[in-house]
């Protein structure tokens, strides 16, 4: 089959588009163009191929055009593997949207080049024609029926647990609500073998820093394994605050009935709801045995922090907001920077994310003040500009440093490690 080349760079261009959807992927005519066979793995494999492409567009040293084609690749970095969309792209590289389409097409021409030449699939010249024309709307390329290809009907879209995460809890759980929904969902599991069912919640219990879809399924988890096959047993819970932390006790028994080991089936249960848990800082003990089955929890109070942002420029707050939005984190703005110290005092925050280059008072000397004032002095500063001097910034006081364009996960990685510090360190 002769491929044509402005087929071949939309087919590469729809499959950048979707880098992080495996069913996509995987319909894609580049899997039967690249020869990888229909394997288990083959999404990952041809993402793997897309992010090593990616990779290779980074100038090599010495390179005489190694700014243009730095910017090329920092383009297509943000856009597809960091997932900015192009207003936020275009924004942080100061360029209208306009401007940035025609130089993302012009490096996802380079990209495609570089794959074309290498997996021999054509004996012409690569040329596309057309770079900067939109995508067809309807049917995407990668799905048309071109390609000769079907997924598979049992693979999943989504069949991760890559959305569950403590860096984007959207709402923090009430433990109260999400018992009461577990316990009317184990009603007909209870009322089978005749539970005797105590709970002990203290309504004034503080939020937890956990994914309600998480809390449900820990919960249901511990649920029907004290349970099933405790026939006339008695399931005792109680929870209690602590410093940080708000412990669950499950209880359950059934007098006179012989103790046994819980299967392995419900082993394996358990052993991922530990794992739901520990990835929200929690903790999950239980016992091997049932009758009786006794299990704690402690899972880490919800506190939102407040991150202040101090730049002049309105759009990149707007995005740091759009950043941290489901987050523990919470924005306040501040555009001018001689009103950075009056604002960290009003808010209280946690960081201090500062911008460099600002109208009538720089960064350096906004960095000094928030340094030597003893309101701010202690708090984390997060430095973030387009200028490369890292080591000047963390000479002059910064805690870190980030040059823009920053991704959200660059972002969210840096607000960790500083309230992480900052919280082991003495007051």
């Amino acid at each position: 089959m002769k491929i044509d080349s402005d087929l071949f760079f939309q087919v590469v261009r729809s499959a950048l588009n979707h880098l992080y959807d495996p069913y996509f992927l995987r319909t894609s005519p580049l899997v039967k163009w690249f020869d990888l066979g229909d394997r288990p793995d083959t999404p990952a494999v041809l993402q793997r191929i897309l992010n090593e492409a990616i990779n290779e567009l980074q100038p090599r040293e010495g390179d005489p055009n190694a700014a243009q084609k730095r910017k090329s690749y920092e383009l297509i970095l943000y856009r597809y593997v960091h997932q900015l969309n192009q207003e936020e792209v275009a924004n942080q590289f100061g360029l209208s949207v306009r401007h940035l389409r025609r130089e993302q097409n012009a490096a996802i021409v380079q990209l495609a080049a570089n794959l074309w030449n290498r997996y021999h699939l054509g004996s012409e010249s690569f040329v596309v024609k057309d770079p900067d024309s939109d995508e067809p709307s309807g049917t995407s390329v990668a799905t048309s029926p071109q390609s000769d290809l079907s997924a598979p009907p049992d693979v999943p879209r989504r069949d991760d647990l890559s959305w569950l995460s403590p860096r984007t809890i959207t709402q923090p759980a009430n433990l109260g609500q999400v018992f009461a929904g577990v316990i009317d969902l184990s009603r007909n599991l209870m009322n089978q073998y005749q539970i005797k069912l105590t709970v002990e919640v203290p309504p004034d219990l503080p939020d937890l820093a956990v994914e309600q879809v998480a809390l449900r399924q820990i919960l249901l988890t511990l649920f029907s394994v004290a349970i099933c096959g405790q026939t006339g047993a008695t399931l005792k819970i109680s929870a209690e605050a602590q410093e940080n932390t708000v412990q669950v006790t499950f209880l359950c028994a059934s007098p006179g009935a012989p103790s046994r080991e819980i299967s392995a089936d419900d082993r394996a249960n358990v052993d991922l709801a530990a794992q739901f848990s520990e990835l929200y800082g929690g903790h999950l003990s239980c016992s091997n045995t049932l009758n009786p089955f006794h299990a704690r929890l402690q899972l880490p109070v919800f506190r939102a922090q407040t991150v202040l942002v101090i730049d002049d420029n309105a759009d990149f707050i707007q995005l740091i907001e759009r950043y941290l939005t489901g987050t523990k984190y919470r924005v306040a703005g501040e555009r001018n920077p001689a009103l950075a110290i009056a604002a960290a005092e009003k808010h209280t925050p946690a960081v201090i994310l500062l911008d460099v280059m600002m109208p009538h008072i720089d960064g350096w000397e906004v960095l000094g003040r928030l340094r030597t004032h003893p309101a701010t002095a202690s708090i984390p500063l997060l430095v973030c500009t387009i200028l490369p001097q890292e080591e000047l910034a963390l000479s002059l006081g910064a805690s870190a440093y980030l040059r823009k364009p920053i991704s959200q996960e660059q972002l969210l990685t840096v607000l960790e490690q500083l309230t992480a510090r900052a919280e082991q360190s003495p007051h």
